[in-house]
């Protein structure tokens, strides 16, 4: 399995060139164009190789190998990921000419447009206002006809150029999106410009990248799917068995509960009813305890505090029941305001209740007013 977070590319095993290095009459050498491709490799076999197919004779050049074809169109194929790039680039020396030592020509300036690359810094030539940097677009294809597996590589410094070889490659990567390569043709298209000024007409080649399909075929390659994709698809994994929540419930009750030899003893019964959150006599409906004091022959009118103040009045306190646990019925809540700060008893039905009737009563209204008036609750 390779490294997760390490770059992958394939290896460059030679160069792609449209022109090459002729010496003038004055013993001076001059750059020229060509009128078909030029490949320049350290590996003499995939010249021949190439050769046959494009022809040309392959001789030595600069400790390396050139072949100057006959043909100014290449069978490629375009690799995702790794077709081109670009960037605003400034080549040159970096002491005078007369500078004793070596003094090679290297890259001084490279920058994406806003920030320069090799020294991290804002981009030069907008700051100075001196655009000294040109574009430099890098198109790595692989020659499919050519034995042997690496990229090859083609530099150039044309505007023109940076433009069109874009928008073909965009289109090429459209086409890689499943990460398939995709068969072109790179063309060396010669063209030419006039100088209004001095009337002069400039010829110069320009590089294009091409492919092997129309349109319509380009876009159902695109939307059919045929392209194979780069992982390997995991089987489905059989779906697990779902219980609902009352299975799940049933089955924990279920499952017996080991008890720790350091556990604590479990907390005795207090003797009370159970009560739930709606189980106080003040959550009880008024027409409930209307009912209740109807039925005691006390006074059925008035307000929910003032008929609960009544109920409670005709409870008489009592004792604790034989069995009651003193303790856990003080920790218990009121069945009125719920407090479980103050002193209880049982009244005469069995419910746990404060034994201060009086503040009992104050909390139970200060219950009923936060809820009719939510802005009334105390700041804790």
């Amino acid at each position: 399995m390779p490294i997760i977070d390490q770059q992958r590319r394939m290896v460059e095993v030679g160069r792609i060139r449209m022109g090459e290095k002729r010496v003038a009459k004055s013993g001076k050498s001059y750059p020229a164009k060509l009128d078909t491709w030029r490949l320049t490799s350290p590996d003499k076999t995939r010249l021949t190789a190439a050769a046959s197919i494009y022809g040309g004779t392959v001789t030595d050049w600069d400790g390396q190998h050139q072949l100057t074809t006959e043909s100014n169109v290449l069978d490629v194929a375009v690799i995702p990921g790794q077709a081109l790039s670009q960037y605003m680039e400034l080549w040159g020396q970096r002491h005078p000419k007369n500078h004793d030592g070596p003094n090679p020509v290297l890259c001084l300036r490279r920058c994406d447009g806003q920030s320069e690359l090799l020294s991290d810094e804002p981009c030069i030539c907008k700051v100075s206002g001196d655009e000294q940097c040109k574009p430099t677009t890098r198109l790595s294809v692989v020659l499919r006809k050519v034995p042997g597996v690496g990229m090859w590589r083609l530099d150039t410094r044309g505007a023109i150029a940076a433009g069109e070889l874009v928008g073909g490659v965009e289109l090429l990567e459209m086409l890689t999106a499943r990460n398939r390569p995709v068969r072109a043709r790179l063309r060396l298209d010669q063209r030419s410009t006039l100088d209004r000024l001095s009337g002069e007409t400039h010829n110069f080649v320009v590089p294009v990248l091409d492919i092997d399909a129309t349109l319509d075929e380009a876009l159902d390659a695109m939307s059919s799917g045929r392209q194979l994709p780069t992982f390997t698809p995991v089987a489905r994994l059989p779906e697990a068995p779902t219980l609902t929540v009352g299975e799940q419930i049933a089955q924990v009750g279920q499952e017996p509960r080991v008890q720790r030899t350091n556990a604590a003893e479990p907390i005795p019964a207090t003797g009370l009813r159970p009560r739930t959150a709606a189980g106080t006599v003040y959550d009880q409906p008024i027409r409930e305890l209307v009912a209740e004091c109807e039925r005691r022959g006390l006074e059925a009118s008035g307000s929910k505090a003032a008929l609960l103040q009544r109920l409670t009045d005709s409870d008489a306190s009592a004792e604790p029941p034989e069995g009651v646990d003193e303790i856990a019925l003080a920790a218990a809540e009121c069945s009125l305001c719920g407090s479980t700060r103050a002193q209880r008893v049982l009244d005469a039905h069995g419910a746990a209740r404060c034994k201060d009737t009086k503040g009992c009563m104050e909390r139970v209204e200060q219950k009923a007013a936060v809820e009719a008036d939510p802005d009334m609750a105390p700041f804790t």
